[in-house]
C-alpha cells in the first residue's frame, strides 16, 4: 500500500513573523531494485539504470531489471547504445522489423522513427541480423525470414546510403539540402 511506501515527518518552521508547521513525507525504499521499480514506474528510465550500475548492475539485479531499463530507453528516447545493450535477442530482432515495416508505402507519413538517422538503421539492421544466430532452434523459421529481411534491407540501405554520399560529394551539402 502507499502508506507502507513512504515515511512522515514533522518540519517546524519558525521565520521571525511566520511560524510554519508543515509534514512532509519521503518515500522509503529497503532494497535498490525498490528504488529501481519505482523510477521505472516514473517513466525514467536513465535514472533507474544509474541506480543499478551503482548497486552492482547485471551482476547483483540479473539482466531482467537491466534488460527493462534499456528495453524503456531505447523506446522512450530512441537510445541506440541502450538497445545494443538489451540482452534479449529476440526483442532486438523485434524492434528491426517493426522498423523495416515504418518505413512502408502506408506508413509514409509515420513519424515513429523518431529521428533515427540512416546509419542509426543501419546499425540496429546489422545488430538483428547479428542477433539471428542466438536464437533457438523452435524460432528457425521467424530467424530464416529475419535474416532474409535483414540482409536486403542492409544490401538497400547500404547501397542508397553510398549513393547518397557520392551524390553530395559531386553536388556538394548545400545543393543536396536545397532539393
Amino acid at each position: 500500500s502507499r502508506a507502507d511506501e513512504t515515511l512522515s515527518f514533522l518540519q517546524i518552521s519558525a521565520a521571525p513573523n511566520n511560524k510554519e508547521l508543515s509534514i512532509h513525507r519521503v518515500q522509503k525504499f529497503s532494497e535498490p531494485d525498490e528504488i529501481i521499480a519505482a523510477l521505472l514506474r516514473r517513466g525514467s528510465p536513465s535514472q533507474a539504470l544509474d541506480v543499478a550500475r551503482r548497486f552492482g548492475g547485471a551482476e547483483h539485479f540479473g539482466g531482467r531489471l537491466m534488460n527493462e531499463c534499456r528495453i524503456r530507453l531505447w523506446e522512450n528516447q530512441r537510445d541506440m547504445e541502450a538497445l545494443r545493450l538489451v540482452s534479449d535477442h529476440r526483442y532486438v530482432i523485434d524492434q528491426a522489423m517493426w522498423l523495416l515495416d515504418q518505413g512502408g508505402e502506408e506508413n509514409k507519413n509515420n513519424t515513429e522513427l523518431g529521428g533515427l538517422s540512416l546509419e542509426d538503421l543501419l546499425e540496429i539492421f546489422q545488430e538483428a541480423l547479428a542477433r539471428c544466430d542466438g536464437l533457438n532452434e523452435s524460432e528457425v523459421e521467424y530467424s530464416w525470414k529475419a535474416v532474409s529481411r535483414l540482409r536486403n534491407s542492409i544490401r538497400r540501405l547500404g547501397t542508397f546510403t553510398l549513393l547518397l554520399n557520392h551524390f553530395n560529394t559531386i553536388t556538394g551539402p548545400a545543393s543536396a539540402e536545397g532539393q
